[in-house]
């Protein structure tokens, strides 16, 4: 319990610590000591995604999303997640709405359809962008598009579409 408190002093001491004085301080407790490519692991890594909700064509409503690492800077790169439909605010559990036509991805690309018009692994585009477009005629107020970080498993959510539909 001393030594670890010990530790935990230092490392408070060296929040602006270089990577060989972590190390060091690490390797003093485990007897390890990790690597550059280790520690930086999880460099551009999606820890979420931000959204634009907007009217698209008549009765379209379109999520983009955008994803961004850790410090909250987009990450520029093709990258893998899976993007659902649901209804809930807090993006539980996929919608069970019918549409029109269905939903597409409209930017980026689709890896595989998990579920027809509700729940998709995709690609997003070198931007670091993707967008999700359903077309419903009845054009509900309380879709969202939610994305799940492949790391983390953290759930972003987008607005809903309320009156976000094309006329």
């Amino acid at each position: 319990m001393r030594k670890n408190n010990r530790v935990m002093r230092d490392l408070a001491r060296n929040l602006t610590a270089t990577a060989s004085e972590l190390n060091a301080s690490v390797s003093q407790t485990s007897g390890q000591t990790p690597s550059d490519a280790e520690v930086n692991v999880l460099d551009g890594a999606i820890a979420s995604v931000s959204f634009a909700v907007a009217a698209g064509t008549t009765n379209v409503c379109v999520f983009t999303g955008t994803i961004k690492d850790a410090d909250g800077a987009t990450i520029a790169a093709v990258k893998a997640l899976r993007v659902y439909l649901s209804t809930s605010a807090a993006g539980a559990g996929v919608s069970a709405t019918s549409y029109s036509t269905g939903a597409t991805v409209t930017t980026g690309t689709t890896l595989v359809t998990v579920s027809a018009n509700k729940v998709f692994d995709v690609l997003t585009n070198a931007s670091g962008v993707f967008a999700v477009s359903i077309t419903a005629s009845g054009k509900p107020a309380t879709e969202y598009c939610c994305a799940v970080a492949p790391i983390t498993g953290t759930v972003s959510v987008s607005a809903a579409s309320a009156a976000l539909w094309g006329a």
